[in-house]
């Protein structure tokens, strides 16, 4: 598969599951009519970013990765997952303060929810690399059960 198909198909799971989540929850302009924030949006956006740095920590921390798993998830799903424009369509109809609150938890959550699926991802593969060293000079020492 080149990286054109991984980004395509990674995209068509993003979109379908944002298509699933978002409207549900409220998204678009109409959700500030209702009296509600477009809470789709910043969940799909929330939970994007963080799904991204468990992407960019997984393949950062294991360099064999073929890239283009990190295409097909990162630029394919989760960048058609979120969608960023919705989310300034939404701060610039919404009404002060509400749409600066709104803006201020999707960027500052973000941002803070990517730096931890980094974290995450780059210590869970770093333990599974510890645990599988260890396994392998036990059963080479002859120690292993």
């Amino acid at each position: 598969m080149n990286r054109y198909a991984a980004i395509f198909v990674g995209g068509c799971i993003g979109a379908v599951a944002r298509a699933a989540i978002a409207p549900p929850l409220g998204s678009g302009i109409a959700a500030w009519d209702h009296g509600a924030a477009p809470y789709g949006t910043l969940t799909v956006n929330l939970v994007g970013a963080f799904l991204l740095g468990l992407i960019a920590g997984v393949t950062n921390a294991l360099p064999g990765i073929d890239k283009r798993w990190r295409l097909g998830l990162g630029t394919g799903m989760i960048g058609t997952f979120t969608t960023y424009g919705t989310l300034i369509q939404e701060v610039e109809t919404g009404v002060w303060p509400a749409s600066a609150i709104y803006l201020a938890v999707s960027l500052c959550g973000g941002i803070a929810l990517a730096f931890w699926g980094v974290k995450l991802s780059t210590g869970v593969v770093r333990y599974a690399g510890d645990r599988r060293r260890i396994r392998t000079s036990r059963h080479q020492d002859g120690t292993a059960a």
